[in-house]
């Protein structure tokens, strides 16, 4: 997991076991939008299909769980 400078933001990339499922009260987002640059490769999410779940942005790519949130986690 990487912090942000000085605002709270926070992203977090995991590998997942091939069973793990995200929670059901996840909801759609129209677009995941990208993390700040905290540093460390990441993949182009552009076009991926993005979730909310409890504030926190998540995209699911090739078996790796990709979430961000800023200060203040999105509602």
């Amino acid at each position: 997991m990487v912090g942000g400078d000085d605002d709270g933001s926070v992203r977090a990339d995991m590998a997942l076991a091939s069973d793990t499922r995200l929670p059901a009260a996840c909801t759609p987002l129209p677009q995941p939008g990208m993390p700040w640059d905290g540093g460390g490769p990441w993949p182009d999410l552009t076009g991926e299909q993005a979730l909310l779940c409890e504030g926190w942005v998540t995209v699911v790519v090739d078996g790796h769980l990709y979430t961000w949130t800023g200060p203040d986690p999105q509602a």
